[in-house]
Formats: C-alpha cells, structure tokens, sequence
C-alpha cells in the first residue's frame, strides 16, 4: 500500500443520513463548519464530514488511507423501524460505492439498523458478502440499551461468526440532558469503558475496535481485573481479553499518554486514528506522535485485522 497511514477512525455522514439528520435539527450547516446537537450534546467538524471530494483532497494531502465510518447519532434515532432499515441499508451502499471509486483512499465499516434485530443480521450479512465492507461501527447507546444487553444476543453471535471487526464508538449512551461539549471530553471515554466492560462480561469472541485510546480501560487494567478477583463475575482475568481482543487506536492529545497506551497493551494492539474531520482530530500531531513505532502501527496491524 502507498500510503503513510491507515486511519481506523475516520468519519463521514453518507447522503441519506445527512439528510434526515438536517431534517431532524441534529446537523446544521454554518459556513464551512458542521455542528451537531443531540440530546444536550454538541460536537464540530468541518463540511469535509458530508463532502467526500472535500475529504479525499484533505487526506490526500497527508498520505491517508481512511476506513470511513457513520459517527453518532447514526440511525438509532430513527423510530420507524422500515425506515431506519432503508437509511442504513441506503448508507452501507453509498459508502461501498465510494469505498470501489476511491480504493486507494476508502475502505469502509458497515453501520447497522439496531433498532431492528432481524434487519441487521440481515444487512450485517449483505453489507460483508455482497458489499465487501471490512467491518462495522456500532455506537455504546441503542435506545438506552448497549450491544451486550440480552436484546442483542442473536445478533452478536452472528458477528462471532462473521468474523469481521467491530469499532465500539461513544455518542449516544447519555449522562444528563446538559452535556454540550464536556461530552465529548469526558461522558465519551465513560461511555467506552462502561460498554466494553458489559460485552468483556459476556465473553463474547469479537475483533473489536476502541477509540481514543481505549477510553479508561488501559490506564485501569487492575481494576478492571476486580471484575474477576473480588466480584467473581467472569470465567477468567478481564486483562487477557483485552489484550487478545481489544485494538485501541491512537486519537490521544499528548506523546506520554501515547507511549503508556503502547507500554501497556502492545504494539500490535495499538493502530492508527484521526477522529477526522471533526475539530478535536490533530493529523499532523498524531502522524508525529506514531511515527516513531513505523509502519507496524501505521499500517500493517490494519491490514492484518481488517484483512486487506
């Protein structure tokens, strides 16, 4: 592959989502910036998060491969179950297209209608065998619930045996109605932690992805441990599944904090993100802090995951 990086953590509004998001006051256009607002939260990004030309050019520039993925709200919010099945289904192949017109710059994760069980195994298996997407994105709150809540079982037994990784995104599993943007810095972290902590409770055999370092998790391993040493609620040391199932990519803001994520969990557990195009993604700062750990990181555990 040339290209300087892979980015595991890269986002993008597909057509059909952006526009019921416009229409449901979730997404607004100001100039050449994005706001979003849902349920007392706020988040920023540039038009690059709904323009795909906009973001070719700006990955580009710095040698990225992106693997795209549908940020929160994606379509929970939808209360029709017919039509947030149609909107996924809509967006999966718009992000297939793009992912066959741009190959040296797009690869892509499936999102899934969650609001409808049978539906998403169902897009699950079309969006992997017919599609040739390389994953999925699934966000830590489904209508108040989490992916490792009975609900979901059937489904994620079907991910078991699809094989393909998971990136567990936070966004939509809600603290107060008066977040604004102290969500993104700390409920975001919270909500990662908290959810990982529920699907490492069920033992379930996944390939998953965590962002931003890995919420708490890496940086708590002993007290995770607890979950086995005091309270007796797994089969075995919550550590181990981490490290043999988790990959946290890198969207941290300071090199120590790079360094200790590497030191704890290992090189090949670690892989490259941006969280572009939203305003807290730092490109260049992240290049520069990855750099140092080659192309092990940079690429190749990408490529050994996703299979590329």
């Amino acid at each position: 592959m040339n290209k300087l990086a892979i980015d595991l953590h890269s986002h993008y509004y597909p057509r059909p989502l952006a526009k019921k998001l416009i229409e449901s006051g979730v997404l607004n256009v100001k100039d050449e910036k994005i706001i979003l607002t849902w349920n007392g939260r706020r988040s920023e990004a540039t038009r690059s998060i709904i323009d795909i030309e906009d973001k070719k050019k700006e990955l580009d520039k710095f040698q990225i491969y992106a693997v795209l993925s549908v940020p929160n709200p994606w379509t929970y919010f939808i209360s029709d179950a017919r039509e947030e099945v149609k909107i996924a289904k809509e967006c999966n192949d718009e992000l297939a297209f793009l992912s066959r017109k741009f190959p040296d710059t797009f690869g892509a994760l499936a999102t899934l209608p969650l609001g409808d069980i049978q539906g998403s195994i169902e897009e699950a298996e079309r969006a992997v065998k017919e599609l040739g997407l390389l994953g999925f994105i699934i966000g830590t709150g489904i209508k108040g619930k989490t992916i490792a809540d009975e609900d979901f079982y059937e489904l994620v037994k079907f991910l078991e045996k699809l094989g393909k990784p998971i990136f567990i995104h936070p966004g939509t599993l809600f603290i107060s109605n008066f977040e604004d943007v102290i969500s993104v810095i700390a409920s975001f972290p919270f909500e990662t932690t908290y959810v990982l902590l529920k699907i490492i409770q069920k033992g379930y055999n996944l390939k998953i992805i965590v962002p931003h370092g890995g919420g708490f998790i890496p940086y708590q391993l002993g007290r995770i441990n607890l979950l086995k040493e005091v309270f007796n609620i797994t089969e075995f040391k919550p550590e181990d599944y981490i490290l043999n199932h988790l990959y946290f990519d890198s969207v941290l803001y300071k090199d120590s904090e790079v360094n200790f994520l590497v030191n704890t969990v290992g090189l090949d557990k670690v892989v490259f993100g941006t969280d572009h195009p939203f305003t807290v993604s730092q490109i260049e700062k992240s290049l520069s802090f990855m750099k140092k750990y080659g192309k092990r990181v940079l690429i190749d555990n990408a490529i050994q995951l996703l299979g590329l």
